[in-house]
């Protein structure tokens, strides 16, 4: 059996929980550690129940809960190591260090990353491989590499960013240069450039599409799921299932 939700999604804070089998995981932490334990309570579950935890990169939205977390549960952090260096002194008591592409076995599940274009010391996602399927989680990159589109293609479900819509984003307050930080290869992915790898997912067996990571000031959850869904039917594709992941609250995969 394979679970996946996003229990948060956006600048606010990004949390994905995965249950494989009998054991239960999170990549990313970035809200306070009560809010997680109440959203894993939703679902049945708490952070007593989690083996690992697995980060992406060191921004905050993606890591405020790690210290207060790796103090009380002394739950294994796996990360990059440049991300490593980057965490606080009880998370980097906790972290197992690996390479920027490292794999990972358990008797449920193998998880391997691969890196993303992303303005952090290292930004990487994941794909979680499981007798049920395999699903791949990316919410922060400015384009689609051969690497990471390689490591999504063929997932039975996909947690993938649309952040931004580009004239939202243009015609809005941000500062020029924020604007063009957003925009820049090493950004966020808009919800065209979703949509396009989007159809490319579909293609290839793609069924669930969670869409994450939606700017609260240059998007509307409309807007991202109406690109892609637009991006499938040209692509002659009628069976995915698209969902924008809600910034506060559980959104499910499947």
């Amino acid at each position: 059996m394979l679970e996946a939700y996003t229990l948060f999604s956006g600048s606010s804070g990004n949390c994905v929980y995965i249950k494989a089998g009998s054991e239960e995981i999170l990549v990313d932490c970035g809200r306070n550690a009560k809010t997680i334990e109440t959203a894993l309570q939703k679902l049945g579950s708490s952070l007593k129940n989690i083996s690992a935890i697995f980060i992406t990169h060191e921004h905050t939205d993606h890591i405020s809960a790690l210290e207060v977390i790796s103090k009380r549960h002394k739950i294994p952090v796996h990360a990059a190591a440049e991300t490593a260096a980057r965490l606080g002194p009880h998370a980097r008591a906790c972290v197992v260090e690996h390479s920027p592409r490292f794999t990972i076995e358990t008797p449920n599940y193998m998880i391997r990353s691969f890196v993303t274009p992303h303005d952090s010391v290292m930004c990487v996602g994941y794909r979680i491989t499981t007798d049920s399927g395999d699903i791949a989680i990316a919410t922060d990159l400015g384009c689609v590499t051969d690497e990471a589109g390689d490591a999504m293609v063929g997932c039975c479900g996909v947690i993938i960013e649309s952040n931004h819509d580009v004239e939202m984003l243009r015609r809005g307050p941000y500062p020029a240069e924020l604007k063009r930080r957003i925009m820049s290869r090493q950004g966020h992915l808009s919800n065209d450039d979703c949509a396009y790898f989007a159809a490319i997912l579909a293609r290839s067996g793609t069924k669930r599409l969670l869409l994450a990571h939606l700017s609260r000031d240059n998007n509307k959850p409309e807007l991202a799921i109406g690109a892609t869904q637009s991006a499938l039917e040209r692509a002659s594709v009628r069976d995915a299932i698209v969902r924008a992941a809600a910034p506060t609250d559980i959104t499910p995969l499947f």
